[in-house]
């Protein structure tokens, strides 16, 4: 390591990064007057040194998103390497529903831009009783699809799954998947991943037992 970097001096909520290819990583956070933000990193693969990007309104222009200072509502991003899009995630202000929305990471001028010209509801934007402490994304380079895995406080409450498909100018949105239903579940001790050498969706949680859970599930075409 060749020293820390300082990505503000402000107070900023800073909540997600992400691998973005060849060095770079994407930042997203939530600035001091609750837009959503995100910045590039580079770091030079000689020196190892970062050079921090300038603030960018995540979609291209200011929306306000719900204040996390308790660690809830997080945003969180995944890159999507077929398409080099950044996938961000994130509850506006106002809502309690997950959304996405996409930006194109352009290596030329080390920014994110090409945003789509909408938002996507996760789960529907009449589903307002989706609440998470902790998010979580997951790549799956078999599929070429980005799992979405939050807890679902629905009538019937469950740690839930959706399957996205990331086209070239638009997400299309799989059926949510219930991993395990219940309510008593700790619902910010989520994770998943994906395993490559069997192509399995890996699940992981906590029960309303306080004991660990996990399941693992295969990726179909929605």
């Amino acid at each position: 390591s060749s020293g820390c970097y300082e990505l503000s001096n402000q107070n900023y909520t800073f909540s997600s990064i992400c691998y973005a290819g060849q060095g770079r990583f994407v930042s997203a956070y939530r600035d001091t007057s609750g837009n959503m933000r995100c910045r590039v990193l580079t770091v030079n693969t000689t020196t190892y040194a970062i050079t921090v990007g300038g603030q960018e309104y995540v979609g291209g222009s200011a929306f306000t998103i719900q204040n996390d200072s308790s660690e809830r509502y997080q945003t969180r991003c995944i890159w999507h390497p077929p398409t080099n899009k950044i996938i961000f995630l994130y509850c506006q202000s106002g809502t309690t529903f997950y959304r996405a929305i996409y930006g194109t990471m352009n290596y030329s001028s080390n920014i994110v831009d090409t945003w789509a010209n909408t938002n996507y509801p996760i789960w529907g934007t009449t589903e307002t009783f989706i609440i998470n402490d902790s998010p979580a994304l997951a790549y799956d380079p078999d599929t070429q699809k980005i799992i979405f895995y939050a807890f679902y406080n629905g009538s019937t409450a469950s740690v839930s799954a959706a399957a996205m498909t990331i086209n070239t100018s638009d997400i299309t949105m799989g059926t949510r998947y219930e991993v395990q239903q219940g309510s008593g579940m700790a619902s910010n001790n989520m994770s998943v991943g994906y395993d490559t050498g069997t192509n399995h969706a890996v699940f992981s949680w906590k029960g309303s037992n306080n004991n660990w859970m996990m399941r693992i599930a295969n990726v179909a075409s929605n």
